[in-house]
């Protein structure tokens, strides 16, 4: 009887874990855009919580009077945008930790952080 009792309390719980267990997906997806907030110009949002060893795609678009730039050294990408323009771009980050974002051709400009799990 209490091995009965056992087994169904084990498969309930693999149960509950199948069931409710957070779901976590291969990519991420945001959308940034440039804008101006109290005189200086920003790419929003400005942190992006990512997973290591996932295809990350994001789609950047230039909402200022000015061209302006994403990127991110430790993963190799440099993308300029042409005023009103739109690009979407694939990272795949591998390694876990902050990693910092920013506009190459402003580098007075506040950048961002990419948080990689």
């Amino acid at each position: 009887m209490r091995q009965t009792h056992l087994f169904i309390g084990i498969i309930g719980m693999l149960f509950a874990t199948f069931i409710f267990a957070p779901q976590v997906h291969s990519a991420d997806s945001f959308t940034l855009t440039t804008e101006v907030v109290e005189g200086k110009n920003v790419w929003l949002p400005a942190t992006l919580t990512v997973h290591k060893g996932s295809d990350v795609t994001i789609t950047l678009t230039n909402l200022s009077p000015k061209e302006h730039g994403f990127a991110v050294d430790e993963l190799g990408v440099k993308e300029i945008l042409p005023i009103g323009t739109t690009k979407t771009i694939t990272l795949k980050p591998t390694a876990s930790g902050a990693v910092k974002y920013y506009c190459p051709l402003h580098p007075s400009h506040i950048g961002g952080q990419l948080l990689v799990q």
